[in-house]
């Protein structure tokens, strides 16, 4: 094992290249562990520190001195402020202060890309006088990954870009007064980070940029843009992020031109990473794969798990039954703290690119308030099974017909207590692809039987499916979307028929709205055995073969696989 090890030893630098720390140590007997979780987030700290007068005094003094000066050329060359004398402030007037942010910008993968120093205002201690709208939009993470998906069966371009310091292009009409870190006051022009308005500031900058360059909001969704005549480009933005999509390199330069001529931007024609999503493209096999190692490199990073065992085919903790006094005891208030940050970082996870953790992540969330030993032991056993499979993602495939296929599914009775089932339900574009949406809800009603708890999923599903057309409507595409399957028979004969039984009389009719979609085609239900039922993963412990062949139509390839070393590696280098 020692040699395995030693043979891997580069593997587990790449995983924890955020961290310029040598994460193994030799002890006397010769055997590799694991340094002390203590000594890697003291080491996180030196890399990032609290202060600007620390980050002077620190080994990387150069690069946050470097830092901090191009962040007021920046200022001066925007003409964010303009100095004053403190004597002329109006006397009605509050001088804000200010202060420097600090930060190591990463790559998906986690490894450093740049040191960063941002001078932000303290907002909370803003006049409201000097603010009215607060709220910018981002993009929606479902309409990234169905763009992206879009994209790959399509064969179009996709390209990325960042705009360098975006709150500072907003005009502001407020007078605002600011302290700098040095002493100076200074009345604020333009936007800047850490206003109560400045995110908003930026959003309306940026939407009049691209509505002058021709573009056209979504009404489904008011952070995704459609220019459309002799050049037809699709563009997302999540703040300062931007995603292009266009069958037409060309046409994404000349956008990208357009946008260079009011914003400093960084221009990536072959994107690689957004949105903390590493992108993995192979378009002679019309493949795309979005994973997030670099998030999941962090987590175990920062909450290894305190045992191994064998490689976990779920990340499920089977026990429901016979616990001891001590597995039902509640958590210390530190050990809560981390109960409630692993759970959150999971949930992020499964929501975005490992669609397989989602039930799972569901009943972890259901104790986040009150979580017991037993708790920490099944998030525990969710982090073994997610370092066993750090690599995986949802992968897109293109080769298959250009039809948006869903699933709906609920267990009824699953609720603990109050009897409240779970459901969920996905979409896929093409049968190979991995699913685009997935969704994982506990029910706001109690079901008095299983076709009444599936026709609640069914209901949810079918909204679901209604934003999907409305959103392929406005970016003009023909892209059939209509079929959502069932394996309840009972459900399907329901919607399909008119009328109400003495079983169903008592259903609100806000959930018969699925028939009015069948009955005017919007909508079809075919039937499909439980078996086959993909959504089945979203709602119950499933067995191991079940739980393995869904999860591989859920991400769109296989879970474990390549990465055999990378476990191997990991459960060799335990503490």
């Amino acid at each position: 094992m020692k040699t395995a090890v030693l043979r891997h030893k580069r593997l587990l630098h790449v995983l924890h290249k955020h961290v310029p720390l040598r994460l193994t140590r030799r002890k006397k007997n010769g055997s590799i562990v694991l340094v002390s979780k203590a000594r890697i987030i003291q080491r996180i700290n030196d890399l990032t520190p609290t202060s600007m007068k620390k980050a002077l005094l620190g080994s990387n003094a150069d690069q946050w001195r470097a830092a901090r000066d191009a962040e007021h050329k920046s200022l001066e060359e925007n003409k964010t402020f303009e100095y004053v004398n403190r004597v002329d402030v109006p006397n009605d007037a509050k001088i804000i202060k200010s202060m420097y942010v600090l930060k190591v910008a990463t790559h998906a993968d986690g490894s450093p890309k740049k040191f960063k120093v941002r001078l932000v205002a303290r907002g909370d201690l803003q006049d409201p006088s000097t603010y009215n709208e607060t709220y910018a939009s981002t993009c929606q993470r479902k309409a990234v990954m169905l763009l992206l998906s879009i994209a790959n069966q399509q064969d179009w371009s996709i390209s990325t870009a960042d705009i360098s310091t975006a709150f500072l292009y907003g005009d502001l009409e407020e007078p605002i007064y600011m302290e700098l870190p040095d002493g100076q006051v200074v009345r604020l022009l333009k936007s800047l980070y850490g206003l109560k308005q400045a995110a908003f500031k930026f959003k309306e900058h940026l939407h009049d940029a691209l509505v002058k360059i021709g573009f056209t909001r979504l009404e489904t969704d008011s952070s995704v843009y459609v220019l459309c005549g002799t050049r037809k480009v699709y563009l997302a933005s999540h703040v300062d992020d931007l995603l292009f999509l266009s069958s037409s390199i060309d046409d994404i330069k000349w956008v990208y031109g357009k946008l260079s001529e009011s914003y400093s931007m960084t221009f990536d024609e072959i994107a690689t990473e957004y949105l903390g999503y590493t992108i993995t493209r192979d378009r002679s096999s019309k493949t795309l794969k979005l994973d997030q190692f670099g998030t999941v490199s962090k987590l175990l990073a920062n909450f290894p798990p305190n045992r191994f065992g064998k490689i976990p085919a779920t990340p499920y903790h089977r026990k429901t039954i016979g616990f001891t006094p001590e597995e039902e005891s509640l958590l210390s208030e530190e050990n809560k703290s981390i109960f409630q940050q692993i759970t959150g970082s999971l949930l992020y996870l499964a929501i975005c690119t490992r669609g397989d953790l989602l039930y799972a992540v569901h009943m972890l969330t259901r104790r986040m308030s009150n979580p017991r030993v037993l708790d920490l032991q099944r998030a525990h056993k969710a982090l073994v099974y997610l370092m066993h499979t750090a690599h995986s993602g949802v992968t897109f495939h293109g080769d298959d017909e250009p039809v948006i296929y869903g699933w709906a599914d609920s267990a009824f009775n699953s609720g603990e207590g109050d009897k409240k089932n779970a459901f969920g339900y996905c979409f896929q574009l093409g049968r190979k692809s991995g699913m685009f949406i997935n969704v994982c809800r506990r029910s706001t009603l109690i079901a008095q039987s299983s076709t009444e708890a599936e026709l609640y999923a069914l209901a949810e599903a079918c909204r679901e499916l209604i934003w999907i057309n409305s959103f392929l409507c406005e970016l003009d595409l023909s892209i059939a979307c209509k079929t959502i399957f069932q394996d309840n028979t009972t459900t399907i004969n329901m919607v399909y028929q008119d009328g109400m039984s003495e079983r169903s009389k008592h259903i609100d009719v806000k959930f018969h709205f699925v028939k009015r979609l069948i009955r005017n085609k919007t909508v079809v239900c075919p039937h499909v055995a439980t078996n086959g039922m993909i959504a089945d993963i979203f709602t119950k412990d499933l067995p191991d073969e079940s739980y393995g062949r869904h999860s591989v139509s859920v991400l769109g390839a296989q879970v474990y696989g390549t990465v055999s070393t990378f476990s191997c590696l990991l459960r060799s280098a335990r503490q």
